[in-house]
């Protein structure tokens, strides 16, 4: 419930914050153009603020505060414009045309030297680690706890949104992402750089997606439950609910156009049993079932039109209609870790007889690839017809067949690693980004 009172103890923040810009002029002696550069932080610390002690603002006021851009550079050849994406309409995209925004905590270093294929740009990021990461738009998002980043693929920064999240999870889909706050109850949903709503969970959140539609599923704790499930919309209607009281609630994703949502159930009573329902959110009870005795499912995924099931020995492809397509047994490897693409192409790290390999499935479950790595990778990914994992401080990046693999050596520990697109990765370490181009 918001607070009362809100104009005025927003107008004090103000005035507040006003007075002390104002004598740090004075007493610096400096110039007008000196308070502009404080313009994103003066902005970022009332949003802040406002969202901290629950004051509601009125819309322009809240617009406002979320344009986070600096004033335009002198120099044309300075300004960075935002891709365009195939589905905003022309009026978005004007509205959401950024400029080159000044983001805290962020430096262009000096880049390597001795990759003669690809090209690198360094950008120092303070806990560059604990971020969440991801492609939307040909551009790449950063999640911090303070703000959302987006860079262009030769490390220009874009545009940035202040947020406040603690523990943030960044959850991508066409023209939408969502952030939720794991171990808490907010969560917020953005097309482009526009806030479009903020919700709260029955509890405390484990886990949450989001499809190409705008609809958001999440799995939360709830009071006198196993777990919760709540489905929102892109309006910010809660247009589903379900709660469970006999089983723990895993993991849910929801589909695009039809709108079919499915949960993963977990029971340990008498061994690991797991069961995936699927529902569709304009009817209360499941109109389907799956059960995997003697396994932990741990993850369900909509890509290409197909639920994919990930458990702990085996995958599997699942029909809207609850019927498996396919399935990939994983009895007599170790699972050990795995990314996906919207396309529904899976890159499978597994350990075989203590020998690291990365298996490429295509969306129907079909080998595509197999590659007996000499160390195990520690971080992959896969996107746009393309695979990319390290070896070492090697980033090594080719194609979904395993063939044309480029190899960028960098200076140090990586710490994650996402791809653009077919010519774009980014290398995270400790302390920033490596936009690595492979020419």
């Amino acid at each position: 419930m918001k607070k009362k009172g809100g104009a005025g103890r927003i107008f004090a923040i103000v005035f507040l914050l006003f007075a002390v810009c104002v004598f740090a002029l004075f007493a610096s002696g400096a110039k007008i153009s000196f308070i502009e550069n404080y313009s994103y932080n003066f902005k970022m610390n009332i949003l802040a603020l406002t969202r901290h002690f629950g004051i509601e603002l009125s819309e322009p006021v809240q617009e406002f505060l979320q344009d986070l851009s600096t004033p335009e550079p002198a120099a044309a050849e300075d300004v960075v414009a935002e891709p365009e994406a195939d589905s905003v309409s022309e009026k978005d995209t004007e509205q959401e045309k950024p400029a080159v925004s000044a983001v805290p905590d962020v430096e262009l270093t000096e880049p390597e030297s001795g990759n003669k294929d690809t090209e690198n740009h360094p950008v120092a990021l303070e806990d560059a680690s604990s971020a969440e990461y991801g492609s939307y738009r040909g551009y790449f998002l950063c999640v911090s706890e303070t703000a959302v980043m987006a860079f262009d693929t030769d490390a220009q920064s874009l545009w940035a949104v202040g947020i406040h999240m603690s523990n943030p999870i960044l959850r991508i889909s066409g023209n939408y992402y969502m952030i939720a706050e794991r171990g808490g109850r907010k969560i917020m949903a953005f097309d482009g750089k526009r806030l479009l709503f903020e919700a709260e969970a029955d509890g405390n959140i484990k886990s949450a997606s989001i499809s190409s539609n705008g609809d958001i599923a999440v799995v939360s704790e709830k009071e006198y439950y196993k777990g919760a499930v709540i489905v929102i919309n892109k309006n910010g209607d809660r247009i589903f609910s379900w709660n469970s009281g006999s089983d723990a609630v895993i993991d849910a994703d929801i589909s695009s156009g039809t709108r079919r949502l499915a949960i993963s159930l977990l029971n340990t009573e008498n061994g690991a049993l797991s069961r995936v329902l699927l529902f569709d959110i304009s009817k209360t009870d499941s109109y389907a079932q799956l059960e995997f005795s003697g396994s932990v499912v741990f993850d369900v995924k909509f890509l290409g039109g197909v639920l994919n099931v990930f458990a702990d020995d085996k995958i599997c492809g699942v029909s809207q209609k609850g019927k498996i397509l396919w399935e990939s047994d994983y009895t007599e490897r170790k699972l050990l870790h795995y990314r996906t693409d919207d396309s529904g192409y899976k890159l499978i790290m597994s350990d075989n007889s203590n020998v690291p390999e990365l298996e490429v499935l295509n969306a129907r479950g079909k080998r595509r690839a197999l590659i007996a790595a000499e160390t195990m990778p520690e971080y992959m990914d896969i996107g746009h017809g393309m695979i990319a994992y390290n070896s070492g401080r090697e980033l090594k990046f080719g194609t979904v067949s395993a063939k044309r693999e480029k190899v960028h050596v960098c200076t140090r520990d990586i710490r994650d690693i996402y791809i653009i697109d077919s010519n774009n990765a980014v290398v995270v370490y400790n302390s920033g980004l490596d936009f690595i181009k492979f020419t």
